[in-house]
């Protein structure tokens, strides 16, 4: 057993309902069970519950850039330059992507603009007597045009950018902050930092935040891929949802080191990044996390991003850009659905792109209780839980199809477990390997209540694979992982590999001294009669442990599972944790499987962790939320 130094920043752990998509039906056992952990020198003893159930990375990146214009990049995005190193007028204050993702214009707060790669020079404001300064940009569709927006609500066109109204002539309550484009070029959206929204050209209007009493102003906006919504962020990390815009979660309750500054939307519009302006990264729902500036000594602060793609290009506003637009293919946009928790209500908006406006859904295969509405909307409260595979079609105007087939998954949901549970009888072996989770820095207030310098009395999460456990009536279980738990008034976590057999306790395995990111296997399988021998190997150092056990356990269930164990017999808060992998999922063939059950931990009535698809290979992913 170690202490290792928290050091991963809060801004990777975040997510929200929209990583819990459908889960591919595969043949694996996951292992479920409880578990006994007892510290050895920290003195806590943490007990692993059984269940308590209740009753009812693809391709990606994005660029950042600071007030200075220096440009950074991260995951597939690429670098064509920067202003970095000019001696600017004023400072920039955003930027927006080319269509094909090969280039981007800077702006700055005087109109100066500053091309690079692909993105062409159609004129600047940087010559003018501005009434009030730029605060940000949006390109066209066809990348040969571009808007810009002062804080007074004045638009700039160049190129091919239309001119559809202004909000410069208007008394505005607050000043201008961003814009977005509609996704055919005609319209365009601004927002105040009350939150009031204008809407000019075929821009539509959904809804506005200037009513609402804020606790930090709006910065920035995105539009959805359809545009027939939008989001709003403010610097505190709050977000707002209007139209078809979906929420998979906010840093309004985070403990942030700097103001949120800008935000962008996923290709399918199914998860949105969130920037600071020290350059860290906030992701929700399906954006990826590729890296940030958070602990860099930048010269200048961020002000915006773009999310640079070749089949769909994005928009800036105000530092702040929408989901990059549609091509003229009618196409299915949405790549997952968001999983599902039997006798809870859900929503789910499906996304299309291209073709002629005003799409018309149909679809088969989805779970009892649910039900798909015309306009693509997913609603209503599942009845069974499984995983299902939904068959989609949508149809334009000018009666074009596009059809998809996507799983879905309906899950139960437990107060302590995330991750899969395979029931059914004879189940005689299970192996997987998992990575070992890093512990953020930022943890719930509780975790850090108690005597300083000991183990949290209230926060704890262990990773493990196992046989039995499942249902709560089954009161046996063989299982080994890992565990780790906060350190009171510190930045380190207490973390140690184990295995149990109950009702035994757990049994620290000293012979492995695991660390974050290091990969795990673990394989459970019975030898003979009542014999079963337990492995466990870290593969990044080579330690490995093995022992055979007595375990007269009935063998009926199987899993991999994230927890949260119980503490002096209380399920513990979940302490925060970066994903989880489980690869090479496999189990005794001999099994007769009756089902694969999804568990999903919902705690004080959120949801915290989550498993996404299993692929066919045997891997998937549990994330907090």
């Amino acid at each position: 057993m170690k202490l290792y130094r928290i050091n991963v920043p809060s801004r990777l752990t975040s997510r929200v309902l929209a990583l819990f998509v459908g889960r591919i039906f595969f043949v694996v056992a996951l292992f479920v069970g409880a578990m006994g952990i007892v510290y050895p020198p920290m003195g806590q003893r943490l007990v692993s519950s059984k269940l308590s159930s209740s009753p009812v990375s693809v391709a990606g990146g994005y660029s950042l850039v600071a007030s200075d214009g220096g440009i950074f990049t991260y995951g597939d995005a690429g670098f064509y330059g920067s202003a970095g190193a000019l001696p600017l007028n004023k400072p920039i204050v955003g930027m927006a992507s080319t269509p094909d993702g090969k280039g981007y214009w800077l702006v700055a707060s005087d109109g100066g603009i500053f091309t690079y790669g692909d993105a062409g020079f159609y004129g600047s404001a940087g010559a003018l007597p501005l009434n009030k300064p730029i605060v940000g940009m949006a390109s066209t569709p066809d990348g040969k045009g571009y808007w810009l927006v002062a804080s007074d609500g004045g638009i700039f066109t160049y190129g091919d950018a239309g001119f559809y109204g202004s909000a410069g002539a208007l008394p505005l309550n607050k000043p201008i902050v961003g814009m977005a484009s509609t996704p055919d070029g005609k319209g365009y959206w601004l927002v105040a930092s009350d939150g009031g929204i204008f809407t000019y050209g075929d821009a539509g209007f959904y809804g506005s935040a200037g009513a609402l009493p804020l606790n930090k102003p709006i910065v920035g906006m995105a539009s959805t891929p359809d545009g027939k919504g939008y989001w709003l962020v403010a610097s505190d990390g709050g977000i707002f949802t209007y139209g078809d815009a979906g929420f998979y979660g906010s840093a309004g309750a985070l403990p942030l080191n700097k103001p949120i500054v800008g935000m962008a939307s996923t290709p399918d519009g199914k998860g949105y990044w969130l920037v600071a302006s020290d350059g860290g990264i906030f992701t929700y729902g399906d954006a990826g996390f590729y890296g940030s500036a958070g602990s860099i000594p930048l010269n200048k602060p961020i002000v915006g991003m773009i999310v640079p793609s070749s089949s769909a290009p994005s928009t800036s506003v105000g530092g702040t850009p929408t989901t990059p637009l549609g091509n003229s293919t009618l196409a299915v946009t949405t790549t997952s659905i968001s999983g599902a928790v039997v006798g809870l209500n859900y929503s789910f908006q499906l996304g299309a792109s291209g073709g002629v406006g005003g799409y018309t859904w149909g679809g088969s295969g989805l779970p009892p209780g649910l039900a798909l509405s015309s306009t693509g909307v997913i609603s209503g409260i599942p009845l069974a839980y499984g995983v299902f595979t939904i068959s989609l079609s949508v149809v334009d105007a000018s009666g074009v199809s596009a059809s998809s087939s996507l799983p879905m998954v309906v899950g139960n949901r437990s107060t302590n477990w995330a991750g899969y549970i395979a029931s059914g009888s004879g189940f005689t072996g299970v192996s997987a390997t998992f990575n070992v989770p890093a512990i953020p820095s930022a943890l719930p207030a509780n975790c850090n209540l108690g005597t300083p310098g000991q183990v949290s009395q209230n926060c704890a999460s262990s990773v493990w694979v196992g046989v039995d456990g499942y249902p709560s009536s089954n009161q046996n279980l063989i299982q080994a992982g890992i565990a780790e738990q906060p350190v009171v008034g510190s930045n380190q976590v207490q973390l140690y590999a184990w295995w149990e057999v109950l009702p035994a306790s757990a049994t620290p395995i000293s012979s492995i001294n695991v660390s974050p990111g290091d990969s795990v296997a673990v394989s459970i399988s019975q030898v003979s009669g009542g014999q079963w021998q337990i492995n466990v190997t870290d593969t990044t150092n080579g330690e490995s442990f093995s022992t055979v056990s007595s375990y007269s356990g009935p063998a009926s269930s199987a899993e991999w599972i994230v927890e949260a164990p119980q503490i002096n017999g209380s399920v513990a808060t979940l302490t925060p944790f970066s994903d989880v992998k489980f690869v090479n999922a496999s189990r005794s063939t001999s099994a007769t499987l009756n089902s694969l059950i999804p568990f999903d931990m919902y705690q004080g009535g959120s949801l915290v962790a989550s498993p996404g698809p299993i692929s066919s290979s045997g891997s998937f992913t549990v994330s907090y939320f």
